[in-house]
């Protein structure tokens, strides 16, 4: 062989004259230790010509992996080939050997035995029964590579493609665009390229009612009121501190919160949200630092009071011991957990056939509430002290919708004695009750069954029956026994994980059950077909010789004909795919294989994309943070689905090929939230349900903006926005039409004002309709800065102060100010509480620019 073919083969087995050659002793034996020898010899040539290939920059570096690739020597692999030219299947024989393992198996007394020990149970043909006892019982096992069950499978699902379209979800879009009064009034092309908006489908500012029973539970409203009345608790000036009371009562001051938590990650986050403040620091930001006008101790003091919970109502039972059953020990961040659940389920069409279950970890390396095991020590975390949240997740690639979640503690519900199964069992409770027929709202006495504290908040809207039923993968640390037995119990439902090898029904000559080192043998075991075990009924075990020994669970798991098949897979690596290898697979492993990762692609959104951190004593800040990094992915998964559904004239483009240009990645939809949330403000009412809020509603109806305007204002400004037509406008009061009227009024805020507002969308119509102004001897208020002029408008009859020398005045053009389209809401005649009038500082007054902008272009 030469140096070539041993740098691409060099892990495999000889085969042809070479085998005889290499590894064979005088009377024709085949002898593994010679074999080994010879891989380990040219493993070592391979390493060297790695080395010379470094040199060359345009040799291809990227090798098969050590312990997952199996060359193929050099016959060309395609998709058509079965077997790796190494693998020799053996000599058939119906009672010692039905499905051809490799003679190399064979033993002194002419039985085959595989290097994990599994062994073919006593009888004839490739499926034989026996009962092997214990929990399995009685037990038919198949040898062959196609093996017809006769059992249900999965609707849909084929060899060819087991995750089809037609099992993942479906947003209801029609909700979403409902424009009745108090809907979410979806459109396109003013808020499909809005990720704020997105967001707030998840973390609603306030409950918004969908019809038909459905409701989106509000977030950010109940955060601020929980915050200001922990911070009243403390002596904060009465609400929240002595010098940003008015303000950070607000939700403004919330959004931004998150908001500066989210761009402090984009600009790279190690926890120091201090130094975006300071303009002397190089990791200031000028987005976070002009978001609070009281700086960084606002946002700081904001930090200290946040909460997400009623702390009088969730305490620790050791207050009330009645309440030990309903004692949830995440209470803390448990709200943006929850949300993120109730807003997905209600906002679907169609329910996720195929789910998810996973843990997921945040990072925190103190201590939790006490007693609870909330925040412990991990194994094979990176974090190495933390928590967990378990995630069920839809499996489909690019949907993140998360239908459940747990969070990993000791003070559940005991429905088993382990951990894992402990959460398998409250999982299948929590779609049982998604499922129509199995909710068991009542138990046999005709009472109201009592639920678990982890159910609360959660909402369960029947998304399932007998004809639309859901699919679970989970990994083995989540199998037992008991939750196989409890999915088969429900008609319909199907299950698929790997098994602990402590767990497996069978004894380790029947099955691959034994823990053995990788070698050559157990790496030409991995193509020999799986071993199919079929008990209780409807339950069928795998067990397979892959890297380890691997044993999976499947219940309602297979294709819908029932049909389980063994067969290989093309695999390829490096340049221009030079590296071509074949991998084993079955049936149920290519489900899982398919499914399986769908929380660590959250993870991945989560943790690298983002990254938020914040330096701090509280251990659910980190939660916090996580599930605000959960629902963030989860967003932009609606963002796509949306914008996937969407056409080109709703969306407001010329062609399907400029709208793809102008879909958002997730940097970018990541990039475009972080600055909406900095700028965000209640006060314009642009995002569902804030039409609800007190401040809205004690406005008078003629002066209401967004949302809240007045019914039959076809502008979605309302008083004091822009009609598109450059025509005037009322800014206060009931006015009417475009003539000049002139109203003698007194300078206080209780009388209402009618002044006039044209608006000049170019410096020709600015210098001929504005350019005469006129003095009164009595000073007014000016209509953009709150401050006393004695000049006044001619054409507006609205007092306004000029560029002047004196220092007061200085560098104000007002107006020029409030005949900008651009500067509509924002003058001091727009303000909803003029007592406490300040003027916008740059960063607003550009940001609010663009917002108009981009709304007169999708009008």
């Amino acid at each position: 062989m030469d140096a070539s073919s041993s740098a691409a083969s060099w892990e495999s087995l000889p085969h042809g004259a070479e085998f005889e050659d290499v590894g064979s002793d005088s009377d024709g034996e085949v002898d593994h230790d010679i074999i080994i020898a010879d891989l380990v010899h040219r493993r070592s040539e391979r390493d060297a010509e790695v080395e010379l290939s470094a040199m060359d920059p345009d040799a291809d570096d990227d090798v098969p992996d050590d312990e997952n690739v199996l060359a193929t020597g050099d016959t060309e692999v395609t998709e058509d080939t079965e077997y790796p030219e190494f693998y020799k299947p053996g000599t058939y024989d119906a009672e010692k050997n039905p499905a051809c393992w490799p003679d190399m198996f064979k033993k002194a007394d002419g039985t085959y035995q595989q290097p994990s020990g599994a062994r073919y149970v006593a009888g004839s043909g490739d499926k034989r029964e026996f009962d092997a006892g214990g929990k399995a019982g009685q037990t038919a096992i198949h040898y062959s590579k196609t093996v017809e069950t006769g059992l249900e499978g999965r609707k849909g699902a084929t060899h060819e493609d087991p995750c089809p379209s037609s099992r993942s979800s479906k947003l209801n879009i029609e909700t979403l665009k409902d424009q009745g009064k108090g809907r979410l009034g979806f459109k396109p092309s003013k808020h499909l390229q809005s990720p704020l908006w997105f967001l707030f489908l998840l973390m609603p500012v306030c409950d918004i009612d969908l019809g038909g029973g459905k409701s989106l539970m509000g977030f950010f409203r109940s955060v601020r009121k929980w915050t200001a009345v922990y911070a009243s608790e403390l002596d904060w000036g009465g609400d929240w501190s002595r010098q940003y009371d008015h303000k950070r009562r607000q939700l403004t001051g919330i959004v931004r919160w998150f908001g500066v938590c989210l761009m402090d990650a984009i600009l790279g986050s190690n926890g120091d949200i201090q130094s975006r403040f300071d303009k002397h620091s190089l990791r200031y930001s000028p987005h976070i630092a002009n978001a609070f006008t009281g700086g960084y101790r606002e946002w700081q003091q904001t930090k200290s009071a946040i909460k997400l919970n009623d702390n009088h109502r969730d305490s620790n039972p050791a207050a009330d011991p009645t309440n030990a059953e309903r004692y949830n020990p995440a209470f803390k961040f448990h709200r943006i957990y929850a949300c993120n659940q109730h807003n997905t389920v209600n906002l679907l069409q169609r329910a996720p056939l195929d789910l998810t279950a996973d843990e997921s970890t945040w990072s925190f390396h103190g201590w939790g509430e006490p007693g609870s095991n909330l925040v412990r020590n991990l194994r094979g975390k990176k974090t190495g002290r933390g928590g967990q949240v378990v995630l069920v997740m839809e499996s489909t690639k690019g949907r993140h919708r998360l239908i459940a979640f747990l969070h990993r503690h000791k003070k559940h519900h005991r429905l088993h004695t382990a951990g894992g199964p402990n959460e398998s069992m409250h999982i299948i409770e929590m779609l049982k009750r998604m499922t129509k027929g199995q909710r068991e709202d009542k138990d046999a006495n005709g009472e109201e069954r009592k639920r678990y504290a982890c159910h609360d908040g959660l909402a369960f809207p029947e998304l399932y029956d007998e004809n639309h039923m859901w699919h679970l993968t989970c990994d083995n640390y989540f199998f037992a026994v008991e939750v196989a037995k409890a999915i088969q119990a429900i008609p319909g439902a199907g299950w698929l994980s790997t098994v602990p090898r402590l767990r497996v029904l069978w004894k380790e000559h029947q099955v691959h059950r034994a823990k053995k080192a990788v070698s050559v043998k157990n790496k030409i075991a991995r193509f020999c077909n799986a071993i199919v075990c079929i008990v209780w009924g409807t339950a069928i075990f795998v067990s397979m010789q892959s890297t380890g020994t691997t044993n999976f669970c499947c219940i309602r798991s297979g294709t819908f004909d029932g049909i389980f098949k063994n067969f290989t897979k093309l695999k390829t690596r490096g340049r221009n795919k030079a590296y071509k290898w074949l991998i084993e697979s079955n049936t149920f492993r290519q489900l899982y294989l398919a499914t399986y990762n769908a929380i660590d692609v959250v993870d991945r959104y989560v943790v690298h994309g983002l990254g938020m951190k914040l330096f701090g004593r509280k251990y659910w800040h980190s939660a916090l943070l996580h599930g605000f990094g959960i629902a963030v992915t989860c967003a932009f998964s609606l963002y796509e689905e949306v914008y996937d559904r969407t056409t080109p004239a709703e969306a407001g483009f010329a062609d399907e090929g400029e709208m793809k240009k102008k879909k958002m990645t997730f940097t970018q939809f990541r990039e475009k939230l972080a600055v909406q949330m900095l700028a965000y403000d209640s006060s314009e009412c642009l995002y569902p349900g804030e039409e609800t809020l007190e401040e809205h509603k004690q406005t008078p109806r003629a002066r209401r903006v967004g949302r809240a305007a007045v019914a039959g204002d076809e502008s979605d400004g309302g008083a004091g926005s822009v009609d598109g037509d450059g025509a005037a406008i009322d800014v206060e009061g009931d006015g009417g039409g475009g003539e000049e009227e002139e109203s003698e009024s007194e300078e206080d805020d209780g009388d209402e004002k009618k002044l006039k507002r044209f608006l000049c969308y170019n410096l020709s119509d600015y210098v001929q309709k504005h350019g005469v102004n006129k003095l009164v001897k009595t000073k007014r208020v000016c209509a953009v800065c709150g401050c006393m002029t004695n000049h006044m408008c001619k054409a507006c009859n609205a007092p306004l102060c000029v560029m002047s020398l004196d220092k007061r005045v200085a560098q104000k053009d007002c107006h020029a100010r409030y005949h900008d389209p651009d500067f509509v809401g924002l003058a001091y005649c727009d303000s909803k509480n003029k007592r406490k009038y300040e003027g916008p500082s740059d960063y607003k007054v550009d940001m609010h620019a663009k917002r108009l902008r981009t709304e007169r272009q999708g009008q």
